[in-house]
């Protein structure tokens, strides 16, 4: 089991700015559903329940899966949530196709973890079925903002050049907005 960080019990890691700006997103693109992979101990799995109407969560680590789950009962929001064990790469296929999602779905891709990455590949399978949602990705550098952290894979930062071929598959070149957190709207692990 990977070591905690001490924000990992809070939605989005602690992160306020983060909670915002997915219900400005809720509201503007009527988003009902949202799909996490990356579950870890629930703590956002919880509050996108608490704000959402169907969340599908994935965790590929057995034991957290099991506290999870636990902690989404406790918080009274488990009907709200379908929790799934396996590589979201592979399971991200089958929510997709047997729930039906439509393009105002939300996904928070948040799987990637010390030497499992499963972004890229995330990204063909929202492709693979046509499907044209927000997409909101934890852990990427920032242009200009220093300060605030960012994942890293077999060497290659976590940068927007390096998803956008893929990004491009499934939305068209240049039919989608990026926007990024600033360190100035940043809270918790940051």
């Amino acid at each position: 089991i990977p070591t905690l960080m001490p924000f990992q019990l809070n939605p989005f890691n602690g992160d306020n700015f983060i909670q915002e700006e997915f219900l400005r997103l809720k509201k503007k693109f009527n988003i009902t559903s949202v799909i996490e992979t990356g579950t870890c101990l629930a703590g956002t799995t919880i509050w996108l329940a608490q704000n959402f109407d169907r969340v599908f969560t994935v965790e590929v680590n057995r034991i957290w899966l099991k506290i999870a789950i636990n902690r989404i009962e406790s918080a009274s929001v488990g009907d709200k949530v379908k929790a799934f064990l396996g590589k979201s790469e592979q399971v991200l296929d089958d929510i997709i196709k047997l729930y039906s999602l439509k393009d105002n779905t939300l996904m928070w891709l948040d799987a990637h973890w010390a030497e499992a990455c499963p972004l890229l590949d995330e990204l063909k399978a929202i492709a693979n079925n046509k499907l044209k949602p927000v997409i909101c990705i934890h852990d990427f550098m920032v242009p200009g903002e220093h300060e605030l952290g960012y994942d890293t894979y077999g060497g290659q930062p976590f940068t927007f050049e390096w998803i956008k071929p893929y990004l491009d598959n499934i939305y068209g070149d240049g039919m989608y907005g990026v926007s990024y957190n600033t360190n100035e709207n940043s809270g918790g692990a940051k």
